[in-house]
């Protein structure tokens, strides 16, 4: 856990500020800026490869050596010292709406610089006239753009901007960076989420470029031209592609890996033209025609949007304001967040002369977005601002009233003046000084705790809320007693009450033991007060208790009930006269705890009215306690069923895998939705997804039950139609009405087919390269559990690019739609997704699956969710090589020629001695004891692989082999020079099966 960082004071410091704020700034514990730092660093891996011939020079020993044993001679041979590869350029835009990422891109440095892969890192800033572009290097000069190069083109470029300037909307700065990308290699560092790219000026054509010289410019970099764009007659693109990088380690490994290693998968890069770019207009100008504060209600993240709606009681707002809202309001609401609306069509950013911007809502903008803020939370954050600015203000100044007087404003400090000015527009939002009558002070405290505790599923921080709220200002401090063990839901509590103390939880205490004795005592001598009370039935405690109303300590009962609840052989006393409220803690179904709120012997005693707010608190409390207990209670049930889910899916030779799961938010039940991908001999992947009916825990584990029989019966290697009649049989043994449905594919790369069989399931949609989407044609077949019924497979194409989507029946039904017009919608959500990418390449699959999922809306989260991808690569013929050897003598000598031969003709003449002997050692178990033909096949995918089949079911095993014996060294020579090697019974045999890395070629010299 991080340690908490020294406090930050968020206020806004003004030219004319004549000092620091008075007062103390607090400690916080702060998120991290770039919260996958690590990941990062490993990502930008590939770039620590050395430049083999670098310009400096290192002593060759070997060479020194053999000359002197020649000449007799000690003469220095030297040779060229490896380097590293590149210099780094970060060249950082310092536009108005990128100062939200000055801290994560502060920590983009630390981790650049701190991962010794470049030999100089340099970060220069990019800046904006009306006219043109400015450079200005490391001490702040103007520096042309020649500057940014390196004469030996050992540069490497990243400009980080979210192209959201108008200055990027124009020409030069393209064009600037493409005469860059000409000599040295340049990538763009975009911030923002992928997703809001297009809104910006990086609406360039995209593409997935791939280095065809490692090291090497953009000149090099290799694409396929989208067919929108016209092929040059000559063969020479004037497009130049620039790689682009988003905030993620995927995207910053797959840009490094294809830079430095010629990864034939690539990375992102978008198009320049020679011109820079076509001229489009602005986001904000293509936009006009739509209706830009729905379109940002339907399209934004939640957390986006909430900040939207608070600053939109405020108008305009400055960047520390939008840093308070964020931080003491939207504490889930991330850099992106802020940034996506900062970047909308529905706001404006004014530069001020201190270097940061107003935030201004435009077109009325802010009307629509106040109409869907809630009354409690518009009255909660005037309560936060006006708290803020009264903890920073001293002397005789009456916060309240400068904050109703716009002209009284200028008394306050300039450092918290913006937040002053925040709250005075947000209480003339809410129509105070209009008729409209503010809540009093006592209404404040109910108001913000039924905010803070409303957004809490953690019964401590409703504690905590609790307390912040009461204390001091309703109360000097707060003793709290919670039932032990809390009841949950409906349950009936067995044994009898019992009350355990909280108070040794709270944060801080305000003078407690003050309150409780007449003198002071240390925080040592507190164990008279109970931290334990049995309730006794019909005793005093238990009446008060049951009256569920708030009564003052000095009434008869309520003197009796506490000297049963704080223990009556204590030295301790509650304060006299109305100094003590006593409120009973109800939920629901019952009685749940007590508060004691305590004010010092100096203070106002208690009044008539603050029974009221005592109940408002104690029912509040009573009511999100309950409701935390039971989100604790249930939220344990889907951990339980992610648990019996992949941690991880497999990574199965010609098929890339990708998955999600999303618990029904309707309803905290647990379902009984579960995927799999199991690894099949001969490289295929079995393919499976499955709902149990119902939702409770016997759901949850009837699924965990049907999910360990499907993978023992694929490590059977069943045909999928036999693998639903087995598991059919097992729901009727685990009982009658225990119904499933269930796909269930197979995927063969090296022959690209696919067998189906269905088990009442919706049917599984194959999105096409071209981007032409088919709910495929399987049989529906009966659930499982129905019984006697036959299963039905069907064998079809799997054309290699092309993505099969297999889902459950919650991401297409709900309560506004039926499953069939569920299907369409995903049909032809899939079909428009892949519209977005390149013709000949669809969207990667972690992105498809996004895509996917935000077809839900509100109310279509009835049902749990799971979601199987399969992106089809296959196996090339050319990959695969297949002999059938008969059981002879001479089948192990055939075995190795075949072998070698293939190896020959792959160019893998390194691993031709090792394989030979393990294909020899295998195939000799093989057919020592084979009735028939013997199987070899040779993939060579990521690994070279060899199969040997035969139909002997027993599985060889490692056995502990003694200098005489003459059998049982064959498995210990595989298991020694093997990568990886196992075995698989088949229903006719077995398959012995290993794997050999092959030969490095990613460290040469370019």
């Amino acid at each position: 856990m991080d340690s908490p960082q020294p406090g930050i004071a968020m206020h806004e410091q003004l030219s004319d500020s004549p000092g620091s704020i008075p007062g103390e700034t607090v400690a916080v514990t702060r998120g991290r800026a770039l919260p996958n730092a690590l990941d990062l660093s490993r990502a930008l891996r590939a770039y620590k490869r050395r430049w083999a011939a670098g310009l400096h020079t290192e002593l060759d020993i070997e060479r020194t050596i053999d000359g002197y044993a020649r000449s007799g001679e000690l003469i220095p041979a030297f040779r060229a010292a490896p380097e590293r590869w590149f210099d780094l350029l970060l060249i950082v835009d310092q536009s108005l709406s990128m100062q939200v990422w000055k801290e994560t891109i502060a920590e983009l440095e630390r981790v650049l610089d701190h991962l010794g892969a470049f030999r100089l890192l340099r970060t220069w800033g990019l800046t904006f006239d009306e006219a043109q572009h400015l450079l200005h290097d490391h001490q702040g000069a103007v520096a042309g753009p020649d500057h940014a190069l390196s004469p030996q083109g050992r540069r490497l470029v990243l400009v980080v901007s979210d192209c959201s300037a108008p200055g990027w909307h124009r020409q030069e700065i393209w064009k600037q960076l493409r005469a860059w990308a000409q000599s040295t290699p340049v990538a763009l560092l975009d911030p923002l989420p992928p997703k809001l790219w297009r809104r910006s000026a990086l609406d360039l054509p995209g593409v997935t470029a791939t280095q065809a010289v490692p090291g090497n410019g953009s000149t090099t970099l290799r694409f396929d031209m989208p067919l929108l764009l016209e092929e040059p007659a000559n063969g020479l693109s004037p497009w130049l592609p620039v790689p682009v990088l988003s905030l993620s380690p995927h995207s910053f490994g797959r840009w490094a890996r294809a830079q430095m290693r010629g990864d034939p998968g690539g990375c992102d890069a978008v198009l320049v033209p020679p011109a820079g770019r076509i001229q489009r207009g602005t986001a904000h100008a293509r936009s006009a025609q739509r209706d830009p504060v729905q379109a940002f209600v339907r399209t934004a993240s939640p957390d986006a949007l909430k900040l939207a709606v608070l600053c939109a009681l405020v108008g305009r707002i400055g960047l520390p304001v939008l840093q308070l809202i964020r931080q003491e309001l939207v504490p889930e609401a991330t850099v992106a967040d802020m940034a996506e609306l900062i970047t909308s069509d529905i706001v404006s950013l004014h530069p001020q002369g201190n270097g940061t911007f107003v935030v201004a809502f435009r077109n009325g903008a802010e009307e629509e977005l106040k109409r869907l803020l809630p009354q409690h939370e518009a009255w909660h954050l005037c309560g936060m601002l006006e708290k803020y600015v009264s903890a920073r203000v001293h002397g005789t100044v009456n916060v309240p009233a400068v904050l109703h007087d716009p002209g009284a404003l200028q008394h306050l400090p300039a450092e918290v003046r913006p937040f002053g000015q925040a709250a005075h527009d947000a209480l003339r939002a809410l129509g105070v000084g209009n008729g409209v009558q503010e809540p009093d002070g006592m209404a404040w405290i109910v108001a913000e705790a039924t905010a803070r505790i409303a957004g809490e599923l953690d019964v401590d921080e409703i504690l905590h809320a609790l307390f912040d709220s009461a204390v001091p200002v309703f109360a000097d401090s707060l003793v709290l007693y919670l039932r032990d063990p809390l009841p949950v839901g409906d349950e009936r509590p067995l044994g009898p009450l019992v009350l355990r103390r909280w108070m040794n939880r709270i944060r801080e205490t305000s003078g407690i033991e003050d309150l409780l004795a007449p003198s002071v005592l240390s925080q040592s001598d507190l164990q008279g007060v109970a931290e334990v009370c049995e309730v006794q039935s019909g005793g005093a405690l238990a009446k008060v208790l049951r009256g569920v109303r708030p009564v003052f300590a000095d009434a008869p009962a309520a003197r009796a009930a506490l000297t049963e609840l704080l223990d009556d052989s204590s030295v301790f006393t509650v304060p006299g006269g109305q100094h003590a409220i006593f409120a009973p803690l109800r939920g629901r179904r019952r009685v749940i705890g007590a508060a004691l709120f305590l004010r010092r012997p100096e203070r106002l005693a208690f009044e008539a009215d603050d029974l009221l707010v005592a109940a408002q608190l104690a029912t509040h409390s009573a009511l999100g306690i309950d409701k935390a207990v039971l989100y604790e209670h249930e939220a344990h049930i889907p951990g339980l069923q992610r648990s019996m889910l992949p941690e991880t899916l497999p990574r199965s030779t010609g098929v890339q895998l990708a998955s999600r799961y999303l618990p029904a938010t309707e309803t905290a039940r647990v379902g009984g939705d579960w995927y799999d991908a199991i690894p099949l001999p001969g490289s295929r992947v079995a393919l499976v997804v499955g709902d149990v009916m119902g939702h409770s825990m016997t759901s949850a584990a009837i699924m965990g039950q049907l999910r360990t029989t499907a993978q023992t019966l694929a490590g059977l290697d069943l045909p999928p139609q036999e693998v639903l009649h087995h598991l059919d049989e097992q729901a009727q043994r685990l009982g009658t009405d225990r119904m499933a449905t269930c796909l269930y594919a197979v995927y063969d790369p090296v022959s690209h087919r696919i067998t189906i069989a269905n088990a009442g399931h919706p049917p599984p949609v194959l999105l096409h390269l071209g981007g032409r989407a088919e709910v495929l044609r399987v049989p529906p077949g009966a659930p499982i559990g129905v019984g006697a019924v036959d299963f039905e497979a069907v064998e079809l194409d799997a054309p290699a690019g092309a993505t099969l989507l297999l889902y459950t029946d919650g991401l297409v039904e709900s309560r506004l739609r039926d499953v069939w017009t569920g299907i369409e919608q995903l049909r032809e959500k899939l079909a428009v997704t892949a519209q977005l990418s390149l013709p000949d390449r669809l969207p990667p699959l972690e992105v498809l699956c996004d895509e996917v999922l935000d077809m839900l809306g509100p109310g279509d989260r009835d049902d749990d969710i799971a979601l199987l991808a399969a992106r089809f690569e296959g196996i090339a013929p050319s990959d695969v090589a297949l002999w059938y050897l008969e059981p002879d003598d001479v089948a192990p000598s055939r075995a190795r020629r075949l072998a070698r031969q293939a190896l020959s003709r792959w160019g893998l003449e390194d691993l031709i001695g090792v394989v030979e002997l393990l294909v020899s050692e295998i195939v000799t178990n093989a057919v020592r004891y084979a009735t028939r033909p013997v199987t070899l096949r040779l993939l060579r995918t990521g690994v070279l692989r060899c199969e040997v089949g035969d139909d002997v079911p027993q599985l060889p095993r490692l056995q502990s082999a003694s200098v005489a014996d003459v059998r049982g060294r064959g498995l210990r020579v595989v298991n020694t020079l093997a990568k990886r090697w196992g075995s698989i019974r088949l229903s006719t045999g077995k398959v012995v099966w290993f794997e050999c890395s092959l030969p490095d070629t990613s460290e040469t010299t370019p």
